[in-house]
């Protein structure tokens, strides 16, 4: 639904509040240059907050949204009724401080995959937020609880001015899905022993794993794959316990070890 250019008043946003709170089978949401502030951004969180079918929301253009509003996403992101697959927030220039928000409040989210902005003021403190959402290296158990789901942070289909560190680890989540906290275990986290969680074949606890099927892999995973382990000091025969695929067995047949 586009319902942008209205320049809503309190009482408007209220409504729209009330309307969304009730729709059952509202997938997207635009509401763009509409004057929005951070009031009626919180007004407007708590209808969508328990809308569980919106996949696609537009804010871009509300110039008056400081970090403030953006943290009251925190409650909607953090929902387990939020599906949400698509945030733009093209043309709010919210700084590191609406960077950090948006990093925190996105902690335990699975749904987003794409988060748009062009906010020209985040320096390396905002990006170290958002790395830190991608891969909290600080523990194997943070880094295992990292955000997985995202694969686009940023301005536009190149993500020009992204980070590098964060530009590959969005890579990881694109590629490798299921498999992408592993990897980032191995590359943050050389000295830990990760073959029993592959030989205990862990379950994962977040809600997405247990209904996304486990997708074929390509050469294009198998070469992250492959430069993740070599830099974490394991033999590339890890493979076939890594990928359970007969199709990259002929990599390795001996029993992994640690490269000494």
């Amino acid at each position: 639904m586009h319902l942008s250019r209205n320049s809503f008043s309190p009482s408007g946003l209220r409504s729209l509040r009330n309307w969304v709170q009730s729709a059952t089978r509202l997938n997207a949401l635009s509401v763009c240059n509409n004057n929005i502030n951070d009031e009626g951004l919180q007004c407007l969180v708590e209808g969508i907050t328990n809308c569980c079918s919106l996949k696609t929301l537009g804010l871009s253009y509300n110039r008056l949204i400081t970090s403030a509003g953006l943290r009251s996403l925190a409650p909607f992101f953090q929902s387990d009724n939020c599906c949400m697959k698509e945030l733009s927030l093209w043309g709010i220039h919210f700084g590191d401080d609406g960077a950090v928000a948006l990093a925190d409040g996105l902690i335990g989210n699975e749904s987003l995959t794409t988060l748009q902005f062009d906010s020209p003021g985040i320096t390396s403190r905002g990006w170290a937020a958002f790395s830190r959402l991608l891969c909290d290296a600080s523990s194997v158990n943070n880094t295992y609880l990292s955000n997985h789901t995202l694969v686009k942070i940023g301005y536009g289909y190149y993500m020009r001015n992204t980070h590098s560190d964060i530009i590959e680890y969005l890579e990881l989540n694109k590629a490798l899905n299921c498999d992408a906290d592993f990897c980032k275990i191995l590359k943050n986290h050389p000295d830990f022993d990760i073959k029993p969680l592959f030989q205990w074949n862990l379950k994962r606890s977040r809600r997405s794993r247990r209904s996304t099927p486990r997708p074929k892999t390509t050469s294009r995973e198998t070469a992250l794959m492959f430069r993740s382990c070599t830099a974490a000091g394991y033999k590339p025969d890890l493979f076939r316990i890594f990928t359970r695929r007969t199709a990259v067995d002929c990599i390795g047949g001996e029993e992994n070890k640690r490269i000494k």
